[in-house]
């Protein structure tokens, strides 16, 4: 009986511990993903901008218009959607699109996105961009993007997005196994 008793007792502290642990790193996960985009002080070589969410797309566009790189991949664009459809969208010139703008329409998620990018990058000799993405994606998108891309400068541009708690606790579950299993 006093075996178990301890036993009980162990589990039931180590589950303690690890939900304080989940929590502390909840808390942690959170102030990460306050920051929003702020006017960048350097030129870069590119842009990613990875789609999904309000306010990614127009956001890349306003760095291209402010010349803070020459070039923007868009990545995981429906394959449907057009450049035309593009600059109606983010209200931008077709010329700049024509000249400055490519999209990707193969990613289906950030791995995928983190996949073209890292294409693009190497097609364009590209050592150095803005990735564009939701605050709270940041963290997960920045460590997939430095595992495929190690030799690049990625400076995270942060766009502000409303989420439900729900989701943002299963983007911090996705955070997780993201950077236990990318070690």
């Amino acid at each position: 009986m006093k075996i178990r008793l301890r036993t009980l007792r162990f589990i039931l502290t180590m589950l303690m511990v690890l939900g304080a642990i989940w929590a502390l790193g909840l808390a942690y996960f959170y102030a990460q993903t306050r920051i929003e985009g702020t006017a960048p002080t350097e030129t870069l070589d590119g842009i990613v901008v990875l789609t999904g969410g309000a306010g990614r797309i127009q956001a890349g566009f306003d760095l291209l218009e402010k010349k803070h790189a020459n070039l923007m991949l868009i990545s995981g664009v429906n394959p449907v959607v057009t450049t035309l459809d593009l600059a109606k969208l983010s209200g931008a010139e077709a010329k700049l699109i024509s000249c400055c703008v490519e999209t990707g329409t193969e990613a289906g998620d950030t791995i995928g996105n983190a996949d073209e990018a890292a294409e693009w990058t190497n097609r364009r000799k590209i050592d150095s961009f803005y990735l564009v993405t939701a605050s709270y994606h940041v963290p997960r998108a920045m460590l997939l993007f430095k595992a495929r891309i190690p030799y690049a400068n990625i400076q995270p541009y942060p766009v502000k997005a409303d989420i439900s708690t729900q989701y943002f606790i299963k983007e911090y579950h996705k955070y997780l196994v993201t950077l236990f299993t990318n070690i």
